[in-house]
């Protein structure tokens, strides 16, 4: 969802498919969410058709490097996962299949156009939920360690002592927080 794509994109083009990312949305500072926010007002403004997708936690696929290939990582190296609020935020995970189906469609169908539109999983549940579901299919056994939200922000600067706690993402402990 680089921004600058609609400038380097022939004049030939007719319609715009953008994926960007329901990241776009939040409220925490962040690099990612604005390149994604600038690359939709690029295509929205462009005066060609245009559609853009904002998934929110893709999962499935091989090595995807995502929210839930993180989550399985910590849960494989960590028998105690601390999480803000206790993993109290809501969150609606999407199969990478229904993304791809999503994006053939967004391509054929003239409903789609001239708008935005957020691709969710069909249920909501609870991060800590996710996080115990990862541990059941890896037949692991895991506490969840509800931690105030301050605490959880220290431990950003803590991720060469736990790998995989952050990815590295400036604020990622904060987005974790949010409802996606």
């Amino acid at each position: 969802y680089s921004p600058s794509i609609v400038g380097n994109l022939s004049s030939t083009v007719r319609k715009y498919v953008l994926l960007g990312s329901a990241r776009a949305f939040s409220l925490v500072p962040d690099r990612r969410a604005e390149d994604c926010r600038v690359a939709e007002r690029a295509v929205r403004e462009s005066g060609v058709t245009w559609t853009v997708l904002h998934p929110t936690v893709i999962y499935g696929g091989e090595g995807g490097g995502g929210a839930i290939d993180r989550l399985v990582s910590l849960v494989r190296r960590w028998e105690i996962i601390p999480l803000p609020r206790g993993g109290r935020a809501l969150m609606q995970p999407i199969l990478i299949d229904d993304v791809v189906s999503s994006l053939a469609a967004a391509l054929d169908r003239s409903e789609a156009e001239s708008k935005t539109i957020v691709l969710a999983g069909p249920r909501a549940m609870w991060l800590s939920d996710v996080v115990r579901i990862c541990a059941r299919l890896l037949e692991r056994r895991v506490t969840v360690l509800p931690i105030p939200l301050w605490i959880a922000r220290g431990l950003e600067g803590l991720e060469r002592f736990f790998p995989g706690l952050a990815h590295g993402y400036d604020g990622e402990i904060l987005r974790i927080s949010e409802e996606k």
